[in-house]
């Protein structure tokens, strides 16, 4: 079957804009009588970027450096148009407020003059620089940086950058297995057991001491018949992941210690593996990440036992947020695996 995913998410491309100092020193040794008598003007940047993968973006950036004043009145103004590369020291899609970049690039510089002649000696230059990146949002980010362009140019600039909103006309659609319904109980119907740790439905007027059941009473479940338990919707605690990751970490091990002991304990049930992701980054890597995160899941349990016919795997990307992504405590619980016990053999 199929399942529609969100209709706009955040799009990797973002538009920049910032302002500064420039710091410009053209060379006047061949001008007699003729030096710069002030080499400080304001910095103005517009950019568009687009974030090539969690540590790459690309940008196309403009920038008005002002002009340098000699000491005869005359002045040199500079303007240049660049394409960059940002890398990032660590992935921009971590929950880490502040990012650390380096960037390089290359640039094509255009000048202008009153009151002195000039020869422009590189109309093409190279462009290196250092910054720091601030997230105030999933969206607004702030920026810090210092550039060197080739000899003459120094910057140093803050500005914000702005994340897209990609919508759609159409819905996309994102296949998934077929499989039994596995809707999510509601708290008010979640009662814990004592042992082992597994939330799970309340039993409705079940048997429970028939050994035919396969339900021992010691676990509450739901039974979909008066005298079988073989059919039932439980909910189990969901396995966490760490930003970009899908590997399962020591409380995800826990927790799927506890799925083996119950799996164990009821033969004949199957469950149904759904996995998430936060929605920072992109729409596709993030749908990939979930696929990788149900595989992790899946392989634990079929490695400790459990057959792979009882399981069911579902990836549903970032289409369906348990909590905002717009804090690191709401995108901790949207990078999960659910499962959900959804029938027997």
């Amino acid at each position: 079957q199929e399942r529609p995913l969100s209709q706009h998410r955040v799009s990797p491309w973002y538009f920049g804009a910032g302002f500064g100092l420039s710091r410009l020193r053209p060379d006047t040794s061949d001008v007699n009588n003729v030096s710069v008598a002030d080499d400080t003007s304001s910095t103005r940047q517009l950019s568009l970027g687009w974030q090539a993968s969690g540590r790459l973006a690309l940008e196309l950036q403009v920038a008005d450096f002002g002009q340098s004043n000699l000491d005869n009145g005359g002045q040199i103004s500079y303007r240049e148009s660049s394409a960059n590369a940002l890398w990032f020291l660590r992935p921009r899609t971590a929950d880490a407020r502040t990012y650390l970049f380096a960037r390089f690039g290359f640039g094509r510089m255009e000048n202008s003059a009153e009151g002195v002649p000039f020869v422009r000696d590189n109309k093409f230059q190279r462009l290196i620089g250092v910054g720091m990146e601030y997230r105030f949002s999933s969206r607004l980010v702030g920026r810090l940086e210092y550039t060197s362009y080739d000899r003459d140019v120094k910057s140093t600039s803050i500005g914000l950058v702005y994340s897209t909103k990609q919508h759609r006309n159409k819905r996309r659609t994102l296949a998934v297995d077929a499989q039994p319904a596995a809707v999510p109980m509601i708290d008010s119907e979640i009662v814990h057991a004592a042992e082992p740790a597994v939330a799970a439905a309340v039993a409705l007027d079940v048997d429970s001491a028939s050994p035919s059941s396969n339900c021992p009473g010691d676990i509450p479940i739901l039974a979909q018949t008066v005298d079988d338990c073989l059919r039932y919707r439980g909910h189990i605690p969901p396995v966490y992941f760490s930003t970009g990751s899908a590997a399962l970490t020591d409380d995800s091990l826990n927790t799927l210690g506890q799925v083996v002991e119950l799996m164990t304990k009821y033969s004949l049930t199957k469950v149904s593996l759904q996995a998430h992701t936060d929605s920072v980054g992109a729409l596709d890597e993030n749908t990939e990440l979930a696929q990788a995160r149900a595989t992790a899941v899946r392989e634990y349990l079929v490695r400790r036992g459990v057959a792979s016919s009882r399981l069911h795997a579902s990836a549903y990307g970032e289409s369906r947020p348990r909590a905002t992504d717009d804090t690191a405590s709401g995108r901790q619980q949207n990078r999960r695996v659910e499962i959900y016990t959804i029938g027997a053999l």
